[in-house]
């Protein structure tokens, strides 16, 4: 995500002119005068007031009521008079106002109607509590029935100390039956039940991953090993991927040198005694566990309770009981560690520190690290009971990490990192502390084993993408997407489309299903099948327009769906000047403004589409799975744009299945990163996407990273761990400026075309090689095919089954190299064993046909780097 004002029009205005697409009601943002307010309290006096609304009069201003309620012209006082169609889920409001004193456990009883009602604020069972001059709605919902009728009954609003307030209701239930329950129809806000939806919950394991297996305490995973101690604890762990991790081998790296284990340090024994380990569930998908031991010396119980899931993912929630009181010098988990390459704690991805302390700072989006190297590494994470999702991106600041209580300890936790020999020992500490009898301790952690599967070349050579620059395109609108567009763009060599919001398919950011676009993005993907070329469509999970239908239901229900942000006094990165008037003119709420830009083209050029941020959690994630699953049933797209989501790893796993069942086939799902380890901004929270993401690669296909990543001044470690995703079973491309193409090539990385670079040479030389049926060996696999004469220059080979080889290579060197290349002969085809010739073939924008001898010292710009063909 780019942040710039020049995506937002004239900010002077503060009226947003909204079409009334949904039936947000212009009428409901005009509040009521104190002249009104007076005479309507003297006419009807109240310690507080309730009014039951139709759906199709969102209450859009929870400071002041709006004129039209009081006048009864939207909604009556403690009445509710509601209509709907067989078949509907009928969406209603009950809004409670105080004007003069607080209301203290508000609550909206439901149990006298003769139908099941669902009160989507209550199903969070937060205790609600309402300050004097607000109002509250509480959005509600009824599954009516097929048959036409009418039903009355009673609801209650009670708060402490006040009676209770009763409100009578009348429902029609006639006209033609709705099929879908009106989810169809954004003005009917059906869709509301999306948000305790349980799409996609499954216990599938899809390929290429495999069913998990025990034998003892030893699970059996794809690719993978991990092996727990009596104590439920990891005890070794093993990868069998090598070469480019595209294939498994027979002889298992180990991950582990050392096990993990608890230690408690202090004037008394730290031996455990008392082991145990029982397995509770074993599913394909899945492995539970409970375990523990005893700590004699300090009175202290540990209890485990773990889970292993078919991508490699482990969850260990440990807590340690003390049955007397207790002086620590520390309690620590301890573990050692093989691997040449790390990610976190402060560090760039690169070579693993020789030594290293890391403390908890909230500034820092920071709670563990990977280590390990092409073939098979680790990632830990420390986290508690109740760690919270922060908030991605430029938003990070707002909400940031929580340092689970006991692994900080008041600022004395950390975690310590010594090298020797190659092998890393590494502690998580806790500090000094002293415990009473009963205190109980949670030091949760996580474990991932890499690689996750293999890497894909097929599919990566073959799946090229255009992604046209759309904040500032490149291309007139007038000369995109027309039949002769989409033809030409089959015709270089594209496979895919990423479609981007704020288009005429497109228009409203993550809302791509509204009846305003969705028939012009129907009509998009089928002439792009037509021409067989594949749609990814932007529809990430971190912000909402405006625009959404459900907006001012999602606004009443506190911060749970749309992030309880402090409003006009922020000043993120998409909005430096603070928010748009319209948002402080009309979100008399918590929020923080985030996305905004005009809608380029269509019935809607030149609307402003605002967007605010949304809460990581479980309820919207509903909504946006069954928003993917109500687009997927009428528009078959191929796949997903994701641009720094904050969807769970649950939520992928949900959101594979989805496109699985529907479109019978595996999704594309490519993730876009900005770089957010960036010193220059400090809000993003100063951690690798990749790190901070890492939970859900395993459900992805692809990478492009990234936006603010430097191409030029990092190392060629820092490709392979941060950009490459070679190390997790992923392949990627490069974002910023079209990335360096010679030191991608060492990854068969390329740009992308239309997004400020041209990939198209390198695609030619793909197909003429035929690159995507060639296996790659690069400087970073454990038997390179060539070594380079200057170190500084890295080079990789791809060797095709027909008896053909290409070299890569390109520099870090601040001048230019002459280098020589050594081949390891074994691994060359038969044929080119004694070549005698390396042919640098033109490439448009990147070399000049050339011939050198196999051992002439071939020059190597700075920065740059050749493609050499080897020849007899």
């Amino acid at each position: 995500m780019a942040f710039t004002t020049a995506n937002i029009p004239d900010r002077a205005h503060s009226e947003l002119k909204f079409h009334k697409y949904y039936g947000d009601d212009l009428s409901m943002h005009e509040t009521a005068s104190p002249e009104m307010i007076a005479e309507f309290q003297k006419k009807y006096p109240r310690d507080f007031y309730c009014f039951g609304i139709p759906r199709e009069f969102p209450v859009a201003r929870f400071d002041l009521p709006a004129g039209v309620m009081l006048l009864g012209a939207v909604g009556e006082l403690e009445k509710l008079r509601l209509t709907g169609r067989p078949g509907e889920f009928l969406a209603f409001q009950i809004a409670v106002w105080s004007p003069g004193q607080a209301l203290g456990n508000l609550h909206l009883e439901c149990g006298s109607f003769p139908l099941p009602v669902r009160v989507f604020l209550q199903e969070n069972e937060q205790k609600i509590n309402l300050s004097a001059g607000r109002i509250q709605v509480f959005w509600c919902m009824i599954d009516l029935p097929d048959t036409a009728r009418t039903f009355h009954g009673n609801f209650t609003v009670t708060a402490d100390g006040f009676s209770t307030v009763a409100i009578p209701c009348a429902l029609t239930v006639a006209g033609e039956r709705l099929t879908d329950g009106g989810e169809s129809d954004d003005s009917r806000l059906a869709r509301l039940r999306w948000l305790d939806s349980e799409i996609g919950i499954s216990h599938e394991v899809p390929e290429p991953y495999l069913p998990l297996r025990r034998k003892g305490l030893k699970l059996f995973m794809f690719g993978r090993t991990l092996t727990l101690s009596p104590e439920g604890l990891p005890e070794s762990a093993e990868s069998f991927f090598c070469g480019s991790n595209d294939r498994l081998g027979t002889v298992g790296k180990s991950l582990l040198s050392r096990p993990f284990a608890f230690v408690p340090d202090g004037e008394f024994s730290a031996a455990a005694s008392g082991s145990f380990c029982r397995f509770t569930v074993e599913a394909p998908d899945r492995i539970e566990w409970r375990s523990g031991c005893r700590f004699a010396g300090c009175g202290a119980e540990l209890s485990v309770s773990g889970f292993l899931e078919y991508d490699g993912f482990a969850s260990f929630d440990c807590s340690i009981r003390f049955s007397r009181e207790c002086s620590l010098n520390d309690l620590r988990l301890e573990f050692s560690a093989p691997g040449c390459e790390f990610i976190g704690l402060n560090r760039h991805g690169g070579p693993a520190p020789d030594k290293l302390r890391w403390l908890w700072d909230t500034r820092r989006n920071q709670d563990g690290f990977w280590l390990g190297d092409l073939n098979g590494g680790i990632r830990l994470r420390l986290r508690g009971r109740s760690s919270r999702i922060p908030l991605t991106n430029c938003y990070y600041h707002f909400s940031p990490i929580t340092p689970p209580p006991a692994w900080d300890n008041g600022g004395k936790g950390g975690i310590a990192l010594t090298k020797c020999g190659g092998i890393s020992e590494i502690t998580a500490f806790s500090g000094a502390r002293k415990v009473t009898a009963g205190t109980m301790l949670d030091y949760g952690f996580e474990l991932q084993l890499t690689p996750f599967k293999p890497a894909d070349p097929v599919r990566h050579l073959k799946q090229r993408f255009f992604h046209p620059y759309m904040h500032d395109l490149e291309l007139p609108l007038e000369k995109m997407f027309t039949p002769e567009f989409f033809s030409r763009l089959r015709a270089e060599g594209v496979e895919v489309i990423n479609l981007h919001h704020a288009l005429k398919e497109n228009p409203f950011i993550n809302l791509p299903y509204t009846a305003a676009s969705l028939p012009y993005l129907q009509q998009f993907v089928e002439q792009a099948h037509r021409e067989e070329l594949k749609v990814c469509l932007y529809y990430t999970i971190r912000e909402l327009s405006v625009h959404a239908p459900e907006f001012w239901a999602f606004a009443a229900m506190r911060g749970e769906i749309l992030f309880p942000g402090p409003g006009s006094e922020a000043r993120p990165e998409t909005a430096p000047m603070g928010a748009h008037p319209y948002l402080q003119t009309n979100c008399r709420f918590g929020y923080l403004s985030a996305w905004a830009e005009a809608v380029k083209e269509g019935p809607h050029a030149g609307e402003l589409d605002l967007a605010v941020e949304t809460t990581p959690g479980r309820r919207f994630e509903n909504y946006y799975l069954e928003g993917l699953r109500y687009l997927l049933e009428r528009c078959p797209i191929d796949g997903l744009y994701l641009d720094d989501t904050s969807l769970s790893r649950e939520g992928f796993r949900r959101l594979g299945t989805i496109f699985r069942s529907i479109r019978k086939c595996e999704p594309i799902l490519n993730l876009h990163s900005w770089n957010s380890y960036n010193q220059r901004l400090p809000n993003y929270g100063n951690a690798s996407p990749v790190l901070r993401d890492l939970h859900f690669y395993p459900f992805l296909s692809s990478l492009w990273i990234g936006e603010a990543f430097d191409y030029e001044e990092t190392s060629p470690d820092y490709y392979l761990t941060e950009i490459s995703g070679l190390p997790f079973g992923l392949m990627s491309e490069m974002l910023y400026r079209g990335g360096n193409p010679w030191r991608g090539m060492l990854f068969a990385m390329t740009g992308r075309l239309g997004w400020l670079a041209d990939p198209r040479p390198l695609w030619k030389l793909f197909d003429s090689f035929d690159l995507a049926h060639s296996r790659m060996i690069t400087f970073c696999d454990a038997a390179p095919a060539v070594r380079c004469s200057a170190p500084a220059v890295k080079a990789t080979l791809f060797l095709h089954p027909g008896g053909r080889a290409l070299l890569a290579a390109a520099s870090w060197s601040p001048h230019t190299e002459k280098v020589r290349f050594r081949f390891d002969v074994a691994q060359l085809p038969e044929n080119l064993r004694n070549f005698r010739t390396l042919n640098a073939m033109e490439i448009n924008g990147m070399q000049t046909a050339e011939r050198f001898d196999a051992d002439a010292e071939i020059p190597v710009e700075p920065g740059r780097g050749i493609l050499l063909l080897l020849e007899e």
